[in-house]
């Protein structure tokens, strides 16, 4: 059985959010930026909206670059 989250919202009925800092690679960027043109919707919110789709459908990351602890 699946264990449901539970989220804290705002007042708005909304979930909480946070302001985070993270390093993204240029092309994520123009990416994202591309998109939000054709779909007329900022590319923050469509990287959020991305994200918040990922944990939705619970996906696993599976990284593809090789591990420098690949030893342990």
């Amino acid at each position: 059985m699946c264990e449901e989250k539970t989220f804290s919202l705002n007042s708005n009925g909304m979930p909480q959010r946070k302001m985070i800092g993270i390093k993204v690679p240029i092309y994520v960027i123009d990416y994202f930026k591309e998109e939000a043109v054709r779909t007329g919707f900022p590319y923050q919110t469509l990287i959020n909206l991305y994200l918040e789709d990922c944990v939705k459908q619970q996906m696993k990351l599976v990284p593809t670059w090789k591990s420098n602890n690949s030893d342990k």
